[in-house]
């Protein structure tokens, strides 16, 4: 049981980052087009 969570937070945070340089990039895609665009 005590595995099962260990994996599963493990799983979660994995995710949560990709999720974070997902954002961040998406982010920085706007800036850049913002910069292009001035």
């Amino acid at each position: 049981m005590y595995k099962l969570w260990c994996n599963s937070i493990n799983a979660y945070s994995e995710s949560s980052e990709l999720m974070l340089t997902y954002i961040l990039r998406k982010y920085e895609g706007i800036n850049y087009s913002i910069k292009i665009s001035l």
